[in-house]
């Protein structure tokens, strides 16, 4: 069981690693750009959790003048404080900032005066605003999940949350069950994930490994949340000639005439593919309106030149279809926000400058793969 539980640590340690690596570098493309940070969380525990079976530690305390059990303990205690503080940005970073940072500062100052002053309650203190933090994020994704557009993303966090309510709960009922909830043993982990290998923590070691490679594993196999959804298919577009028309390298050979301008702005092509990626889903979702790539230029404060090649070489369709494809996709956005319970589908078609509400239906089921009347 030992040879198996470092085995399950080594692995688990290198693909919490390999996840964080990949979202630290598609951050600028990332849907939640904290999920990177948690990962990371994750493979310092393991990362730490290993060093500390083979590290000479008699060594540790000759160089260093203190214990590496002593450190080990206090950092990733300090590691686990930060563990809800990543979970309530990774649910709510999309919605008010101000009130999101201020929710983030007030439970870190809070759980780390308690630490500071080593009172026996910090573990239930700790417990507290886990389990706090984490109804505060399944309530917002339960309540609001329209924000979660991507089915993938949803299930993912849903999961999380879960996940993370099931483990408090165990660490809760462990505490109580031992007699160490109130004791002045400050370290919530050194009784549940204890570093060292013995009898009484192997299962739940093996249970924790076992978490951390789902997890990675489910990030690393899920495009979506790896690289961002917008950069890959959604389930309701089933025609492939309409598969996602934004990419962020060059799609095809560069003409001669536009070589000069290539190189002026080949170190900043990515972020304007994001920043039309941006400017798309507002027009879709009915907060700002443009028809042309000069209005386009004019709303991102962009030279029109830059626009108009990013628009030729990163996207699959002309500006004509584009406009058309996105038009479709603000008007399938109407109908969830409840457009067509007092409209019908003829207003909705002038609202796009179709007459024909025949010609509207076929548009709009080669784009979004159903007929408006079916579409939810």
């Amino acid at each position: 069981m030992n040879s198996f539980i470092l085995i399950t640590s080594a692995f688990a340690a290198i693909l919490t690693f390999l996840s964080a690596s990949i979202l630290l570098k598609n951050q600028t493309k990332i849907y939640l750009k904290s999920l990177w940070g948690l990962s990371f969380i994750f493979f310092l525990f393991k990362f730490f959790d290993l060093f500390n079976l083979f590290i000479n530690h008699s060594e540790f305390y000759y160089i260093f003048g203190f214990y590496f059990k002593n450190f080990h303990l206090n950092l990733i205690s300090n590691l686990t404080l930060s563990y809800p503080v990543f979970l309530t940005i990774l649910v709510t970073e999309k919605n008010n900032q101000l009130r999101n940072y201020s929710l983030v500062t007030i439970t870190t100052i809070l759980t780390f005066f308690l630490y500071y002053f080593e009172t026996p309650y910090f573990k239930v203190s700790y417990i507290f605003s886990c389990i706090t933090i984490s109804f505060n994020c399944i309530y917002n994704i339960i309540i609001k999940k329209e924000k979660y557009e991507d089915y993938y993303l949803f299930k993912f966090l849903m999961i999380l949350f879960l996940l993370t309510l099931l483990f408090l709960s165990f660490s809760l009922f462990y505490l109580l069950s031992i007699g160490e909830l109130l004791t002045s043993n400050l370290y919530v982990i050194d009784v549940n994930i204890n570093f060292e290998i013995n009898p009484e923590t192997t299962h739940f070691k093996l249970i924790f490994n076992l978490f951390l490679i789902s997890f990675s594993l489910y990030i690393l196999l899920t495009k979506r949340i790896l690289h961002g959804k917008y950069f890959y298919e959604t389930d309701s577009i089933i025609n492939n000639n309409f598969k996602n028309h934004w990419n962020n390298v060059i799609l095809k050979k560069i003409e001669k005439k536009d070589l000069k301008q290539y190189e002026l702005i080949q170190a900043n092509i990515s972020n304007l593919v994001l920043h039309l990626i941006k400017l798309e889903r507002s027009y879709i979702n009915d907060n700002v309106l443009f028809s042309s790539i000069e209005e386009i230029s004019q709303i991102l404060n962009q030279r029109v030149i830059d626009i108009d090649f990013i628009f030729k070489y990163n996207n699959y369709l002309t500006f004509n279809k584009y406009m058309l494809k996105i038009n479709m996709l603000k008007a399938s956005s109407l109908i969830k926000k409840g457009f067509l319970k007092s409209n019908s589908v003829s207003d909705l078609a002038k609202l796009f400058g179709y007459n024909s509400r025949s010609a509207f239906y076929t548009k709009f089921k080669e784009i979004n793969g159903y007929s408006p009347s079916k579409f939810n």
